[in-house]
């Protein structure tokens, strides 16, 4: 890790300890004063963030508290980062945690901690994405060893981005990215989606003959106010 890095994520847990010290259960999201702070790199990966979230939802500074909304199992929005721990059943002994950086998404708000298992019968790892206080804003899975096979019929952009809590894009343009996206609502399917799933798979040409073989594999579910909030920094960045 670098020491740029280091400094960063040490600024943010030293955030973490005051915002917890200061309040248990914050009244709505915390995030850093300069968190909608506009960008001007990595377009890309904003634009397609743009385009897989923007069916779902309007740019808005969405900070008030959701209650009952859940975002994965038992696991709710702004719930403690401990509680969710315990609902997935995971170690703290063997956990990591990093700034999430990917464009778009809040600045200097988010950190990723990650633990290592067996989730939904296929992922390894699962990333509890907690804002400044560390309460629950959004879940992950990811797995190195897919089993999903390459649909053409849903590479119809050219997909760069596969895992937007770790910013992981493809290196070579021979390699594909296809997206999967699951609005959820809850029990009233004709109200607005609340939790968006978007699962993500790259593929890479494996010779002989080129073939494409998924090699990773990510699922990210996003509750309405993280799309919300992600949309309007998108939009201060790209208009």
């Amino acid at each position: 890790m670098t020491p740029t890095i280091k400094i960063i994520i040490t600024g943010l847990l030293l955030s973490v300890s005051t915002f917890v010290a200061s309040a248990q259960t914050p009244s709505g999201i915390v995030l850093h004063p300069e968190w909608a702070t506009s960008i001007r790199d990595n377009v890309e990966t904003m634009k397609e963030l743009k385009s897989l979230l923007s069916h779902h939802a309007k740019p808005s500074v969405s900070t008030d508290p959701q209650p009952g909304l859940t975002i994965y199992k038992d696991i709710t929005y702004l719930m403690p980062l401990e509680a969710a721990i315990k609902a997935l059943g995971v170690s703290r002994q063997v956990s990591t945690t990093s700034e999430v950086i990917c464009p778009g998404f809040p600045y200097h708000s988010l950190l990723g901690h990650s633990f290592n298992g067996t989730f939904e019968g296929e992922f390894e790892t699962v990333y509890i994405v907690t804002d400044l206080a560390q309460h629950v804003v959004a879940v992950q899975f990811v797995t190195g060893s897919p089993k999903e096979e390459f649909d053409d019929s849903l590479t119809d952009k050219e997909w760069s981005t596969f895992d937007f809590v770790n910013t992981k894009r493809k290196a070579i343009s021979t390699a594909r990215v296809m997206h999967k996206t699951h609005g959820m609502a809850g029990h009233h399917q004709h109200k607005p989606t609340r939790v968006l799933q978007i699962e993500s798979t790259f593929f890479s040409p494996v010779a002989p003959h080129n073939n494409l073989k998924a090699k990773y594999q990510s699922r990210l579910y996003l509750p309405r106010p993280m799309v919300e909030l992600i949309l309007f920094r998108i939009s201060q960045s790209l208009g």
